[in-house]
């Protein structure tokens, strides 16, 4: 849906008074909002103006940064161009000479942060990641295989007037089409689904649990992935799990009874040092992976956040591998696509480890949000090294 001269009138209005202010006048936006004679448009045009925050921040980003000053209504409608029209390569916005000063003007991110990712990921994919960071990103389910299948998932969604299809990413993966009141679907009542991103799933793939194996969630967090492992294991053997946020656990206890999951326990994991079949690490990360998600994160993280996780990624893995069995499993992973948690991380982990994979998942190319994850195997009797 594209916006009327009237519409674009409004929103160059407003977007003035964000390069003139720093900030957008929202009771002068919501009363002329009244004015917009249909809701599909009144509710697209308040999407345009202020529903994707991170181009609010992008404005405002440009002329803090030293972007060039507003020059009348001329460089105001370029600037709308480029934005709404999702044109960030315009002859008439200038933004730098410099490749890296330009690309964090143009994606409205910081110099430091566009130098960590063309370091990991090159300038091409660095540019594509960021500008798909400006976008919303799209609603992915997994099915709860304890209670249906992907298909009957597809098919209960589709009996609340939701439309919804299968990916590739995984098993389980259903991605819905449009706009859906998800959690007052009888599918949710039901338990059939959970949201959860398809690249997050893909850890739970790595993981390869079955049922009856013992198995550690060191960073559960709220149990996005500790409910997946539990549907992997058809809810048969042992799940520690684990994490240092209280308030975190209690959530997951919740969704634990929620689904009626006999096979989660909170156990001390270092009681099962040695005896356990596979270990997941869903480290404490910088959380770039999903920028789309949080499109503020750019303004709120420094260097040094990112450099202070590293140790606590580190110390992580080494305790994986004190609790893992020779034979079993660590599979560690961040939703971060910075080298200095990724391959950095990966690449100091114990001797006891020996890898078998690692791999890189980015929005722009693999549909899901930007995650890392790598696999080893420890070493020992059980394969007679």
């Amino acid at each position: 849906m594209s916006l009327r001269p009237d519409e674009r009138a409004l929103a160059r209005d407003v977007l003035r008074q964000i390069l003139e202010d720093g900030a957008p006048t929202l009771p002068t936006l919501a009363a002329a909002l009244r004015h917009v004679d249909d809701d599909a448009r009144r509710g697209h045009l308040k999407d345009v103006v202020v529903g994707v925050a991170v181009r609010r921040l992008r404005l405002a980003f440009l002329v803090a940064r030293g972007g060039r000053a507003v020059d009348g209504d001329a460089h105001v409608d370029a600037l709308i161009d480029a934005f709404f029209d999702d044109d960030d390569d315009r002859d008439d916005v200038v933004w730098s000479a410099d490749p890296l000063e330009a690309m964090a003007r143009r994606r409205s991110c910081p110099a430091w942060l566009v130098e960590a990712l063309v370091t990991g990921l090159g300038h091409d994919d660095a540019d594509a990641f960021l500008g798909n960071a400006n976008h919303a990103g799209p609603v992915t389910l997994r099915a709860n295989t304890l209670r249906t299948t992907r298909a009957g998932l597809i098919d209960a969604l589709a009996g609340d007037g939701i439309v919804a299809r299968p990916l590739d990413a995984t098993p389980w993966a259903v991605d819905v089409v449009g706009r859906a009141n998800l959690m007052g679907s009888a599918a949710f009542r039901e338990g059939l689904f959970e949201v959860q991103d398809a690249s997050s799933q893909q850890v739970v793939v790595a993981a390869d649990v079955a049922p009856g194996d013992v198995v550690v969630d060191l960073c559960a967090g709220r149990g996005g992935k500790t409910l997946a492992l539990a549907a992997a294991m058809q809810d048969r053997g042992r799940l520690i799990v684990h994490d240092v946020d209280e308030r975190a656990l209690r959530d997951l206890r919740g969704r634990v009874r929620r689904l009626g999951l006999r096979c989660v326990e909170e156990t001390a994991p270092e009681a099962l040092a040695g005896q356990v079949d596979v270990v997941v690490v869903d480290a404490p990360c910088s959380s770039l992976g999903v920028l789309r998600r949080s499109p503020d994160l750019r303004y709120r993280l420094s260097p040094d956040d990112v450099a202070a996780l590293a140790p606590v990624q580190r110390q992580l893995l080494e305790r994986a591998a004190m609790l893992v069995r020779p034979g079993g499993r660590v599979v560690y992973a961040t939703c971060s696509v910075l080298l200095a948690e990724n391959d950095d991380v990966a690449d100091a982990a114990p001797a006891p480890l020996e890898s078998e994979s690692r791999r890189l998942l980015l929005p722009h190319r693999d549909g899901g949000d930007g995650f890392f994850i790598a696999r080893w195997r420890r070493r020992g009797a059980a394969d007679g090294s």
